[in-house]
C-alpha cells in the first residue's frame, strides 16, 4: 500500500512524501494512483496515508459488490435510474425487452460472470428457440424470432452493459463482438416489403367508405396512403395541425399507444427530430379533410372549417361520429381491426397497416421522387432508411434509362447541330479568305 519517505529540503529542513493508490476509477476500473510531498511530520504524513487507502478500500469494495449484482438487479436499476433523458417510448420499449426475454433468461447471471461466451449462447438461442417468434404453419411450433427483434434485444443489452462499464460496475461489455448466425439473415439484408398499387388503394379507400364511421376512416387511412404517416402520427392530429389554406400537415406529436389505458390518451413528441415536419397534402386528401370536417362541426361550408379548426386549436381531429363511442378519439385496436376488416372485404392482400406508408413511397419513387425528398416527407432519420425504395419496381429503372437516352439524344443532337454550325462557319471563312487572296 502506501509508502512514507522522508527527504531533505536544501535548506537542511526534513520534510515527508507518500505515494500509493487511493480510490478506484470506477470508469476504467483501474486504481488511482497518488504521489504527494511536503508532510512537515512522519504522524501528518501517516494520517494523509490511512485517509487515502480506506477511500481506495470503500471505493474497491463498492466496485466488486456492484459486479456481484445479479443482472435482473442491475437492469431494473439501469431503466429507472442510469438511463434517464430517453422519451417514454424507448423507455416503455426497453422495459418490454428486458421483462419479455432477459430478465426470464440471462436474469440470474452476475453482471461480472457473464461473458461473450454466454451472450452468443444467449443470441443463438433467440433465434432458435421454440419459445418465442410466429408458429410454423405446418408444424404449429414457434421458430425463434426474427433478425431484426434479435438485434433489437442485443442493442438494449449492448446499450446497459455500456453504461455499466462507464459506471465502473464491470471493466469490459460482453455483448462485444457476438456473431449473428448467417442462416438466420435476412434475404439481400433487407425486410421483404409489401405494398398496394394505385388500384388496390382506391379498392381499399372504397370499401372504407362502407363502414360505419365511414367518412374518418377514409380520411384516416388516406393520410396513411397519400401523406405516409405513420398510426400514431394521423391518430396525434390536433386542429391546429391540420393548415387546409396552404394544403400542409404539421407533424409535431405522435400517440403512445403502449402507455395508453382505457381511461388515458397518451401524447409523446414525434419518433425522433426528424420526424417533425410539414407534409403536403394531395388534393384528394385535402378535399377528404374538408368532408370529414364538416361532419365533425357540424358545419356547411369550408370556411367554417378552417375557422372551427382555428377555434379549438387543441381538440384531436379523428373522433367517432357514430355509434356508442361518439365524441371519443379512436383506439389503436380499432385502427388494426377496421384495417384488417376492409382489406377483407375490397379482396385485396393482406399487408400490414403501416405497410400503407410503404405505399405512399413506393408510389412517390415511382413518380421520379428522390429518395432524398421521400425521406424528408416521410421523416426518416437517415437515408440508409429510405434505400429500401431504391429499387422497388422495374418501371423505375426503366424511367432512369429512358432520362439517360433522352439525355444522350439531346447532348447528341446539340453537338450534331454545333457541328453543322462549325462546319458552315469554316465553310464560309474559306470562301471569305479565297475572296480576300484573289
Amino acid at each position: 500500500m502506501g509508502t512514507i519517505k522522508p527527504y531533505t529540503l536544501k535548506n537542511g529542513k526534513k520534510r515527508w512524501e507518500i505515494q500509493g493508490y487511493a480510490s478506484y476509477n470506477r470508469g476504467t476500473g483501474k486504481p488511482k494512483h497518488y504521489h504527494l510531498r511536503s508532510f512537515t511530520s512522519y504522524l501528518e504524513a501517516n494520517a494523509k496515508v490511512k485517509e487515502l487507502e480506506a477511500g481506495y478500500a470503500n471505493d474497491k469494495f463498492n466496485n466488486t459488490h456492484l459486479g456481484d449484482m445479479r443482472m435482473s438487479d442491475y437492469l431494473e436499476e439501469w431503466l429507472t435510474e442510469i438511463e434517464t433523458g430517453v422519451k417514454t417510448g424507448t423507455t416503455i420499449r426497453h422495459r418490454f425487452i428486458i421483462d419479455h426475454y432477459l430478465i426470464p433468461n440471462i436474469g440470474k447471471f452476475r453482471l461480472k460472470d457473464y461473458t461473450l461466451r454466454d451472450h452468443q449462447q444467449f443470441i443463438n438461442f433467440l433465434f432458435r428457440t421454440h419459445k418465442y417468434g410466429k408458429p410454423n404453419p405446418s408444424t404449429g411450433r414457434k421458430q425463434g424470432l426474427r433478425w431484426y427483434t434479435v438485434h433489437g434485444i442485443d442493442a438494449v443489452l449492448s446499450a446497459a452493459f455500456r453504461d455499466a462499464v462507464r459506471l465502473g460496475y464491470v471493466d469490459t461489455n460482453p455483448t462485444h463482438g457476438v456473431v449473428y448466425p448467417k442462416e438466420f439473415r435476412p434475404t439481400n439484408g433487407r425486410r421483404a416489403l409489401h405494398y398496394y398499387t394505385a388500384d388496390q388503394v382506391d379498392k381499399f379507400l372504397d370499401k372504407a367508405l362502407d363502414e360505419r364511421d365511414g367518412l374518418m376512416w377514409y380520411l384516416f387511412y388516406l393520410n396513411v396512403f397519400d401523406a405516409g404517416l405513420r398510426k400514431g402520427e394521423v391518430t396525434g392530429l390536433w386542429c391546429k395541425d391540420v393548415d387546409l389554406q396552404n394544403n400542409l400537415l404539421h407533424i409535431r406529436r405522435e400517440r403512445l399507444f403502449k402507455a395508453e389505458t382505457p381511461d388515458t390518451i397518451v401524447y409523446d413528441d414525434p419518433k425522433t427530430e426528424s420526424s417533425i415536419r410539414d407534409v403536403p397534402m394531395t388534393s384528394r386528401l385535402t378535399d377528404g379533410f374538408y368532408s370529414y370536417l364538416r361532419h365533425r362541426f357540424n358545419v356547411t361550408s369550408n370556411a367554417e372549417v378552417i375557422m372551427s379548426l382555428k377555434q379549438y386549436p387543441e381538440e384531436p381531429i379523428f373522433v367517432h361520429l357514430q355509434g356508442q363511442t361518439t365524441g371519443m378519439v379512436i383506439r389503436e385496436r380499432t385502427t388494426n381491426s377496421t384495417w384488417t376488416r376492409i382489406v377483407k372485404r375490397a379482396g385485396l392482400p393482406h399487408i400490414r397497416l403501416h405497410d400503407g406508408r410503404h405505399t405512399n413511397a413506393v408510389r412517390m419513387r415511382q413518380a421520379g421522387v428522390s429518395l432524398e425528398d421521400i425521406g424528408g416527407i416521410l421523416g426518416h432519420k437517415n437515408v440508409k432508411t429510405t434505400e429500401i425504395y431504391a429499387e422497388i419496381t422495374p418501371d423505375v429503372k426503366e424511367k432512369a434509362i429512358q432520362k439517360m437516352d433522352d439525355f444522350n439524344q439531346n447532348s447528341h443532337s446539340n453537338v450534331s447541330t454545333v457541328n453543322q454550325s462549325v462546319n458552315h462557319s469554316d465553310q464560309n471563312n474559306g470562301k471569305n479568305v479565297s475572296r480576300k487572296e484573289s
